[in-house]
């Protein structure tokens, strides 16, 4: 009888461990890392991904530590990034692991070098970010991406460029294209954008000139995992190696953050105040109700 169920656990075992190999299988042949453009993938545990930029340079982030192995035919090097850390890779040929024993998110945007160099930074929101910045002068032009797990995302920005040709362009991942801009922000103007996918924005024409920016960033999403407030250039991973280059936006000033529980909080501690007002207002409103019943009842004498 031992060996009757000993010989069931086996094949129950065997038969579980053949549909997870199955599932990994059918994972990995459904990855598909865009030509340009970005993407979210779902990974399996330990999973490899094979690249070949070209001409395009990509900004990755994984919930899940990674390593990124250059293959070139001078020499092969690796560099390590961090879980929920970003970074931006510049090699044509690279393998991608992922090192856990979970299944991994893994968000890449690749895009065109001729679009964004090597120079990029990011702002990092974890409700409300605001700040100012002054580049003078701006030594080439660069992006500044939006973070990318998100829900929607709300921005208010307005720059001063000594540069009459300097304009912003921002590009959704939505809707995509390298020719067409979804929105063109002009120096001295109010620009107001919403997204409900990730962006970022190009400062076109901009390089060599002096320029002065003020932005607020809000976003909504589905989870409240605190995130970081912070408005950083983006580590770059290339064949020469992984190098951190100064801020493209100048000296950083009056950062200010807004984290998603204590506006929460507020929002609650609102509701509570007026619901107990509600309550107060309603239980006085039926005691006079009553009272004025009561009185208003003949008696009989």
């Amino acid at each position: 009888m031992a060996q009757k169920y000993q010989n069931m656990a086996r094949y129950i075992m065997k038969k579980f461990a053949f549909k997870k190999m199955l599932l990994a299988i059918l994972l990995m042949c459904m990855i598909r890392v865009p030509t340009q453009g970005y993407a979210r993938l779902p990974l399996p545990p330990n999973s490899t991904v094979n690249m070949n930029q070209g001409n395009s340079s990509s900004v990755i982030f994984s919930n899940s530590p990674l390593s990124v192995q250059i293959v070139s035919d001078i020499f092969n090097r690796t560099e390590y990034v961090k879980a929920l850390d970003y970074a931006q890779i510049s090699a044509s040929n690279i393998k991608i692991q992922f090192h856990s024993k979970d299944s991994s998110i893994f968000h890449i945007w690749k895009i065109p070098q001729s679009l964004c160099n090597s120079r990029s930074a990011i702002i990092l929101t974890d409700y409300i970010t605001s700040f100012e910045s002054n580049s003078t002068p701006l030594v080439n032009d660069f992006c500044l991406f939006s973070q990318f797990e998100v829900v929607a995302f709300y921005t208010k920005l307005s720059f001063h460029s000594d540069s009459i040709n300097c304009s912003l362009k921002y590009y959704t991942a939505s809707k995509f294209n390298v020719e067409n801009p979804n929105f063109i922000c002009h120096s001295d103007e109010n620009c107001i954008f919403d997204s409900f996918s990730p962006f970022f924005i190009k400062f076109d024409k901009c390089g060599n000139s002096n320029i002065s920016i003020s932005m607020t960033s809000q976003i909504a999403r589905n989870n409240v995992q605190p995130l970081n407030c912070a408005v950083n250039q983006l580590s770059t991973i290339a064949e020469r190696g992984n190098f951190l280059v100064n801020n493209p936006l100048g000296q950083i000033k009056d950062l200010n953050c807004f984290d998603a529980s204590t506006q929460f909080y507020k929002v609650l501690g609102f509701v509570a105040i007026t619901t107990f007002f509600v309550i107060i207002a309603l239980s006085i409103f039926c005691c006079c109700f009553i009272s004025d019943n009561q009185a208003g009842v003949p008696v009989d004498l």
